[in-house]
């Protein structure tokens, strides 16, 4: 297990992706969750470093990418995932295109597919750019970067 004090910010809402994101992060990283807009502004102001940001496509009234290009903003160093169905794939398409989605997990989550993102975000700390593939995961989709 990593030793770690990288934090997490978590914006989601279906509480499935939010217990196994708990579930496969506990004791590696500190969670931050988000339920606003004002939530996640004032988790990237004050948290200090975060080291990866994950969303839903759309969290209720507000937008994932809105999220995430909030986060590119402040935290520029922070890697940002979409945990999507793909049912918002013109969504996801212009969030991965305008560079504001690195990366994509497919649903259902798989626990080893977050444990190595965990690892590799970890490892590279502060990098602005993690050597991690942009892509998107299950369906076989490569996203041109």
């Amino acid at each position: 297990m990593l030793k770690s004090t990288a934090s997490l910010l978590v914006v989601v809402e279906n509480p499935q992706i939010w217990r196994t994101l708990a579930r496969v992060s506990a004791g590696s990283h500190h969670i931050l969750r988000a339920s606003s807009e004002s939530d996640v502004r004032q988790h990237l102001a004050e948290a200090g470093p975060i080291s990866m940001v994950l969303v839903e496509p759309l969290i209720g009234h507000l937008s994932g990418l809105k999220m995430l290009d909030l986060t590119r903003d402040i935290q520029p160093q922070a890697f940002r995932v979409v945990i999507s169905n793909f049912s918002e794939l013109s969504l996801l398409i212009e969030g991965v295109h305008n560079g504001i989605v690195q990366r994509v997990l497919g649903l259902p989550l798989i626990d080893a597919e977050i444990r190595s993102l965990l690892t590799a975000t970890t490892m590279m700390g502060s990098a602005t750019h993690p050597p991690i593939p942009s892509f998107v995961s299950r369906p076989s989709i490569v996203a041109a970067h």
